[in-house]
C-alpha cells in the first residue's frame, strides 16, 4: 500500500477601489545631486502610494488545496481537496470619516467658510474621509506627545473662523482637550470636534469645552479605539503631512 500527501496553503489578498498611479522624475545622469533627490523622491513616493492604498477597503480571500492519492490492491483513490474562504473585509480609518461626512454637513449648515483640522496624524485620513461629502479646506494640527503630556500650539490664521478638530476618535479625551485650549486661545469663532467615537463618560466634559460635538457612534463606556475599527491602520506624521499635501495639491 502506498500513501501520498501534499497540502498546500494559498492566500490571495485584493485591495478594492484603489486607483493606481504612475508618475515620472525628471533626472540628470551627470548631476550627483539630481541623483540624491531622485533617491528621496522614489522611497517616499512608494510610502505616499501605500499609505494611500490603506484608505480603502480591503478584501481577502484564503482558503487550502491538498492533494492526496491512495493505491491499494492495484486501485488508486483519489483525495484531493480544496476549500475557499472565509471572505474578510476590513474598513480602514477613511471608512470612519465617510460615516461622519454627512453628519458634519448637519452640523456646519449655516456656517461659512469652515476650515477642518485633522490632528497629526490619525486625523488625516479621516478628514480624507470627511471631504468626499463637501470640499471644505484641510490644514494640519500638530500635535506634541512626550511622557509629561500632550500639547499643541497656538494657531494662527484662525481669528473668528469656525474650526473643526477631526481625530480618529476619542479615548482618555487628552487630545481633545488641549486641541480646545490651544484653539480657543487662538480666537476662533465656532469650535467643532468632529470624531467618529466619542463615549459618553467623555463627551459631558467635551460640550464645555466645544460649540458643538460631532460623532458617528457614542458607546456608553470608553474601549481602546482600535476595538471600533475592523482595521486600525495608523500611520506617522510623515505620511500623514504626505497625504494631505497630496489632497490639497489635487493628487
Amino acid at each position: 500500500m502506498k500513501y501520498r500527501f501534499l497540502v498546500a496553503a494559498l492566500t490571495v489578498v485584493f485591495v478594492v477601489g484603489c486607483p493606481g498611479k504612475s508618475e515620472s522624475y525628471p533626472s540628470s545622469a551627470g548631476s550627483l545631486a539630481a541623483s540624491r533627490d531622485e533617491a528621496f523622491l522614489y522611497p517616499a513616493h512608494a510610502d505616499l502610494d501605500q499609505a494611500q492604498a490603506q484608505r480603502y477597503p480591503r478584501l481577502s480571500l484564503s482558503g487550502t488545496v491538498g492533494a492526496a492519492w491512495v493505491r491499494t490492491g492495484g486501485v488508486t483513490t483519489d483525495l484531493s481537496t480544496w476549500s475557499i474562504g472565509p471572505l474578510a473585509l476590513s474598513v480602514p480609518l477613511l471608512d470612519g470619516g465617510r460615516r461622519l461626512g454627512p453628519l458634519l454637513v448637519d452640523a456646519l449648515a449655516g456656517h461659512d467658510d469652515p476650515i477642518l483640522l485633522p490632528v497629526l496624524p490619525n486625523g488625516v485620513p479621516v478628514a480624507l474621509g470627511v471631504v468626499e461629502a463637501h470640499a471644505w479646506p484641510l490644514q494640519s494640527l500638530p500635535v506634541d506627545r512626550s511622557d509629561e503630556g500632550v500639547v499643541i500650539a497656538r494657531q494662527l490664521g484662525l481669528e473668528g473662523r469656525t474650526v473643526v478638530v477631526i481625530d480618529d476618535g476619542v479615548e482618555t479625551g487628552t487630545v481633545a482637550r488641549a486641541a480646545a485650549a490651544a484653539l480657543r486661545e487662538s480666537g476662533v469663532g465656532v469650535l467643532v470636534l468632529a470624531v467618529p467615537v466619542c463615549p459618553r463618560e467623555a463627551l459631558a466634559d467635551l460640550q464645555h469645552r466645544y460649540d458643538v460635538v460631532v460623532a458617528a457612534s457614542r458607546p456608553m463606556a470608553r474601549r481602546d479605539l482600535a476595538w471600533h475599527y475592523d482595521d486600525f491602520d495608523t500611520i506617522d506624521d510623515a505620511t500623514a503631512r504626505r497625504l494631505l499635501w497630496d489632497h490639497n495639491a489635487g493628487g
